[in-house]
């Protein structure tokens, strides 16, 4: 049986799922939601003030995404950090860490490749392999913000795929990045960047997030892109 990915939960559904499915009192839910996304520990047995039967349910039950960096390159003019990160099956993705006076900007991937075909992007040029989860993305900015030992203030979604094509998964990492519960990043600086899909993007605006979107349009001429 596939092993729940426990990240990609909301506060309120790790609530239901520690009272209803793992049997345990409503207060361990935020204790668990605290170690995954404030404390941002990549495993259990970091998980240091829930009992060893606990962490044995979660182990057994739940997982958290894997997000190996297996390379690191650093600018030696500006120090932005771009990650080659290692999932779970194998797959690779890239993000970004950008320094700048404002503060720290990371560019995070919502996919494992693309199937958009944009002939300025490499992104597409194996297509879509994949859809990646709300916690996939999470990860990324965690994973980052303990490598750098820095705090993360903006959050780009501009990497590896087309947010909008990964809708539900896009605006559930959003919203979980913004909440108070968590890294309580302002929804203000948070940009979302598409090729332009228009349904999405309407759908988008009835959500009313708080968010920048950011439209690529690709032309050699203003009237084209008009």
């Amino acid at each position: 049986m596939e092993k729940t990915d426990i990240v990609s939960m909301t506060y309120e559904e790790l609530e239901n799922y520690v009272t209803e499915v793992l049997q345990e009192k409503r207060f361990r839910a935020k204790q668990i939601y605290e170690w995954l996304h404030v404390k941002l520990a990549g495993d259990f047995d970091q998980m240091t003030n829930l009992s060893k039967t606990l962490r044995g349910k979660l182990k057994a039950a739940c997982r958290i995404p894997e997000m190996t960096i297996v390379d690191l390159l650093v600018s030696e003019i500006d120090g932005t950090r771009k990650y080659l990160f290692q999932l779970e099956d194998g797959s690779v993705i890239e993000s970004v860490l950008m320094k700048y006076k404002h503060g720290n900007s990371v560019c995070i991937s919502s996919q494992v490749g693309c199937r958009m075909g944009c002939r300025f992007c490499a992104s597409t040029l194996g297509g879509l392999e994949r859809q990646m989860s709300a916690g996939e993305m999470l990860r990324q900015v965690y994973e980052i913000q303990k490598e750098s030992g820095e705090r993360v203030s903006n959050v780009v979604m501009m990497g590896t795929g087309e947010p909008l094509d990964n809708y539900d998964q896009a605006v559930r990492f959003l919203r979980m990045i913004s909440d108070e519960k968590g890294l309580n990043i302002s929804q203000r600086n948070l940009t979302l960047s598409t090729c332009g899909l228009v349904p999405q993007i309407y759908r988008l605006a009835d959500d009313k997030l708080a968010i920048t979107l950011a439209i690529s349009l690709h032309a050699s001429n203003d009237e084209t892109r008009r």
